[in-house]
């Protein structure tokens, strides 16, 4: 599953891949493109803090996985459905409250 953040140009600011690895265990790749964030955060200075802070945790969600929501368990592909619905809201989430577009693919 990918997850995609989009401006108001329908340009991706955020990718996020999510899936099973090698049909064991569950990894996350996300990409900030920085050319569209930047234009994203330029256009909206007066919540920059907000921007910031959001992003940085959406580009760090394979660490919160790996570091946070597997701490004291282990990493297995019975989690996928746990973890889609907590990237799900985060996603949609940053969306609504940012004016950007949710696309999944």
């Amino acid at each position: 599953m990918v997850f995609f953040l989009r401006n108001k140009d329908k340009k991706t600011i955020v990718d996020c891949e999510y899936y099973i690895h090698e049909g064991e265990y569950l990894e996350i790749r996300s990409v900030i493109d920085i050319m569209n964030y930047s234009d994203f955060l330029l256009e909206h200075l007066d919540r920059k803090e907000e921007i910031i802070k959001r992003f940085y945790e959406l580009q760090e969600l394979r660490g919160w996985l790996w570091e946070s929501f597997f701490m004291e368990k282990q990493n297995t592909s019975e989690y996928y459905d746990e973890v889609f619905d907590i990237l799900f809201k985060l996603f949609s989430d940053t969306a609504d409250e940012f004016g950007l577009y949710f696309v999944t693919d």
